[in-house]
Parts: C-alpha cells; structure tokens; sequence
C-alpha cells in the first residue's frame, strides 16, 4: 500500500483542497499517514497571502529534499498558490520534485498525475491494488468542492468550496493571479456534496469562496442567501459557517436568512474591514466605505443581536498614517469585534499595492500593531465575559494538551472543560464559568 502526507498552509479554502485530494488517494487504496517519516508520496499544499508563509513553504521543501535523498523512491507534488506563479522556479530550485500545479490549472491533470505515481510506486512495492490500474475513472471525482475526509478521526469537519477565485482585485491581494477569475460551482452539486458529507458524520459544514456575496449559481442565478435556505434545509444534526463576505457585495437577504434559520445557520460572521480609513480603503481597491461597512454592521446588531463578529485589519499599508490608523482604532473601538485577525502589510508579486511608495517604517508599522492587538485583548475579554452564567450549545472538537476538553459554540467561541473522550464530534450544552480574552472554562450542563 502506498502511504501519503499532505501538508496544508493557509486557508481553509487550501483545506478543502487537500481534503478532496486525500479522499481520492484513499479511492486508489493509499492511505494517509501522520508525518512526512514512513510516506512515499508528500503533496505540499501552498499559500502566497504573505510573504512569511512563502518562505515557510521553501523552508519545509528543502527539509524534504533531504528526507528524498535518503528516500530517493520519494514522490514530491506541489500544488496550491504558490504554484501558479512558482512552477518554474521551483523545478529548477529542487529538480527533485515530481510534478507541480498551480491552484488554477486543469484539476484532471493532477488527478491524472496522481494516478501515474501512484501506480509507479505501486509497482515498486509489488503492490497492484489499484482500482483496474493506470484505468482508475476520475470521471466522479471532484477537486472543487473538497468536502470531508472519509477517513477523518477527530471533528467531523468539512469545508467546501462553493466557488472560486476572484474579480475584486484588491490592490494588496494576490489571489486573482493564483486562483484566476471568479467561477461559482452548480448549487445542485454543493447540495449533493453536503448531504453525502453529513450521511458521513459531518457535523460542521464551511462553505467557502473567497467573496461568497457573489455566489451565483451558473445554471439557474441562485444567490448566496439562497443557497443558505437550501443548505439550511437539509435534514441532519449539523450546523453551518461560511468565510468569507465581502463588503462591497453584503447584502440585508444574508442576514435575515442566518436570522430566519439560527439553528442550524451559525450566527458568526467573520466581516473583513482592513482598514478603518476610507483613504485607505480607497488606495487598497475594497469599493466600500467605513460608512457603509458600519450600516452592515447595524443590520448584525438589528437582525442577529446574538451574533458574534470578527473582522481582518492589515496595519502598514502604503500611505497609512498616523490619523489613519487612529481612524481605524476607532472603528475597533466602535463596533468591538470579538475577534480580529490583524498583520503587518506584506507587499505581494504582481500586485498594484507592490508598487506603491512606503514611507513608514517597519519599527512603527509594529508598534501600530501591538497598540491595535492590546487593545482588542480588553475588548475580547471583555466581551466573552458576558457570557458568564451563559449556556452555549457547543461541538467538541478534541481533547487539548493540558487534559480539557475544547469545543466551539456557534458563536465560534473556545471553551475549554472537563468531560469524556467519549463526547468528541458531538453537541453539548456548556455552562460558562469564567472568561478570557481567548478562552472561556465551562462546565456540562
């Protein structure tokens, strides 16, 4: 049997990837394994966002250049971001690699590289398991949607992608180039893809795209909200997320529908601002206002008064200034997220914002973000503090190093409490004892 090891960076979209080409190695009889000791076939999912997880991605490939020449039957395949605008950089860097493709090239390629190292590996094992041979049909084979993996031992997480790519453009943002133009998948598969994956055990359904405001099914122009009626309907014990709207698209139909279903419509809405300034805003390309972005933020509090809201701040674009960082802390301030995602601007290949002049300094780009990441501790734990006394229904997803168990609420918050192993991937109710800027500590109800 051949073994293999995926190693994932980034989003939750790369996620999905990786859980589709897992399920079809597993349909050619291979079987995953924990670590890149002891694999015969390591598939390296990347992701361009920052520059820091590029070099974390050279970085690991070099270690496995070595693992190879120890191993030299090793099979090395990169995929992902990176790869779209890497490929030829990375053949030349490490001749090693046995094949790379680009987040959007044909996916039948990869399935069909697949197959063919597979069977090469296969046949230096004496091993000749494989469905017919190099005949395997991919016809019923999807790398789009992802979904969840068959085999998966802890959450019954699964993340699927209802579309993909970008049109937005935004002047920092490299995914338009890596992923391509933007493409929304048939609803009617998405709806076939989550009912299977709930007949599997999933207990968590993501859906993904990177503007899911946008989804419009390309068949019958279904929206986004109604996709969630659609998903919100079907029968089972699980409840939903999705990452990530888009401003500039969210509409008033999205949140009453999460309203209309909050049961099985998780009431998190994760609502990238990036900047509290509309010069900024305006120089990154996002085609909203902090105006307008604030009235969305009224119809959460209006329609969804439970809901729980984070957001992405990018501290240090070029041209940011004092006044407008104060402009964004006070947004911050204002809304009181539960949770934000805050990095330092990395400048990215092929990006507008790449070539703008830059005048502050890294030492005050990180002083702006420590001032913006002590602040929300306060917040965070501020507002996870009114849930004290609270009972939450919560999924518990694993037990933690410290001997607790962790769940997530709906609100996506993390509780941390006592109980069996034997209550992993199920539904809880948690009494709230005591709070934190990131954890709460509960008990069962």
């Amino acid at each position: 049997m051949v073994n293999f090891y995926i190693k994932t960076y980034g989003c939750q979209a790369n996620v999905a990837d990786s859980q589709a080409i897992s399920n079809f190695l597993e349909e050619l009889n291979c079987k995953e394994v924990k670590g890149e000791i002891g694999a015969d076939l390591i598939l390296i999912n990347t992701c361009a966002i920052r520059e820091k997880a590029e070099q974390k991605v050279y970085s690991y490939i070099g270690g496995l250049i070595k693992l190879k020449e120890k191993n030299p039957h090793l099979k090395i395949i990169i995929v992902g971001c990176i790869a779209t605008y890497r490929k030829k950089e990375f053949y030349s860097r490490f001749p090693s690699i046995n094949f790379v493709s680009g987040a959007k090239e044909n996916k039948k390629i990869l399935l069909d590289k697949l197959i063919d190292l597979v069977v090469s590996l296969q046949t230096r094992k004496q091993i000749f398991s494989l469905n017919n041979n190099k005949n395997v049909s991919i016809g019923k084979f999807s790398l789009e949607l992802g979904g969840l993996k068959k085999e998966q031992k802890l959450l019954k997480q699964s993340f699927i992608n209802i579309m993909t790519g970008c049109n937005n453009f935004c002047s920092y943002c490299i995914v338009p180039f890596t992923r391509g133009r933007e493409i929304s998948y048939s609803s009617e598969k998405i709806i076939e893809k989550i009912k299977m994956d709930v007949n599997l055990g999933a207990k968590e359904i993501t859906l993904l795209g990177q503007n899911v405001n946008s989804y419009k099914d390309p068949k019958n122009n279904l929206n986004f909200a109604q996709l969630l009626e659609k998903v919100a309907n079907i029968k089972g014990d699980f409840w939903v997320r999705f990452m990530s709207p888009h401003p500039k698209d969210m509409t008033l139909d999205v949140i009453k529908m999460i309203a209309k279903y909050k049961d099985k419509l998780c009431p998190f809405i994760h609502h990238p601002l990036q900047s509290g300034s509309n010069n900024i805003l305006k120089a990154m390309k996002r085609e909203y206002t902090v105006e307008k972005y604030l009235k969305q933020i009224e119809w959460i509090h209006k329609f969804l008064p439970m809901a729980t809201i984070s957001t992405d701040i990018i501290v240090g674009f070029p041209g940011e200034t004092e006044d407008d960082f104060r402009k964004t802390m006070d947004v911050i301030q204002g809304v009181k997220f539960d949770n934000i995602f805050s990095f330092i601007y990395s400048p990215r290949k092929y990006t507008k914002a790449a070539l703008l002049k830059d005048n502050c300094s890294y030492e005050e780009k990180q002083k702006r973000l420590d001032v913006l990441q002590k602040r929300q501790v306060v917040i965070a734990r501020s507002k996870n503090e009114t849930y004290i006394g609270k009972t939450l229904k919560c999924l518990v997803e694993k037990r933690t190093t410290n001997g607790k168990l962790l769940a997530r609420s709906a609100g996506n918050h993390r509780i941390l409490f006592n109980g069996k192993d034997s209550i992993i991937d199920t539904f809880v109710n948690i009494k709230v004892k005591s709070a934190g800027a990131v954890n709460l500590t509960g008990s069962l109800n």
